[in-house]
């Protein structure tokens, strides 16, 4: 072989293995590219991931905060209904109170009439036998009666009555040995309450 073609073989070679250089760097170039985008590619998903994270977050915060309110809502219907409700009762209570006293003070007012009326029918029943006047004065009398247990306003009953300070205040004693002590003998003042409270007691005497 000629010195000449030595040389032109060394070239060739020399070239080849350029050539291989280049090829790999441009595989290198390749790879590092496909790497970055890649990379790229993973960022991107994780910064999705990372705002999806995000907004459900924002979502649940937003949730919470919405029942947080309702809740305290809630709360404050039920403390308004329940103040409404005790105001309801104490007004009504005060109103029935109101009522009460109303219908006492009326009473206190009617009975000194009635007891006049009581008096009065006994009178003439005693000193005349007009028998229309005397019922006159019965249905006079049934008729305030009647008024009066409208109302609730009952007579205490007394005569008989084991002698109760309660209802009965004593203005005698009558000794009698046939009866027991402290019982009712006579009725000088009928007494009268509302209910179980007492308007007037009853002005009696008692036995001994």
């Amino acid at each position: 072989m000629k010195k000449e073609d030595l040389e032109d073989v060394k070239k060739d070679v020399d070239n080849l293995e350029n050539e291989d250089y280049e090829i790999i760097d441009e595989e290198k170039d390749d790879e590092t590219i496909l790497d970055e985008e890649i990379i790229e590619e993973e960022e991107i998903e994780e910064n999705e991931e990372s705002s999806e994270e995000s907004e459900d977050s924002s979502e649940v915060s937003d949730e919470e905060n919405i029942n947080s309110e309702l809740e305290s809502l809630k709360d404050q219907l039920l403390r308004l209904q329940a103040d409404f409700s005790n105001y309801k009762r104490r007004t009504d209570l005060e109103k029935k109170e109101y009522m009460t006293l109303g219908i006492k003070k009326l009473a206190m007012d009617i009975l000194p009439v009635l007891d006049n009326l009581s008096l009065a029918l006994v009178s003439v029943s005693d000193h005349t036998g007009d028998k229309g006047l005397i019922e006159g004065f019965d249905l006079i009398d049934d008729q305030l009666m009647e008024v009066l247990k409208k109302h609730d306003i009952v007579e205490i009953e007394a005569e008989g009555q084991k002698f109760d300070p309660n209802f009965h205040y004593a203005v005698g004693v009558v000794e009698d040995s046939d009866l027991d002590s402290d019982i009712v003998v006579d009725v000088l003042q009928k007494g009268y309450k509302i209910k179980n409270e007492v308007i007037r007691p009853s002005m009696v005497r008692v036995s001994k």
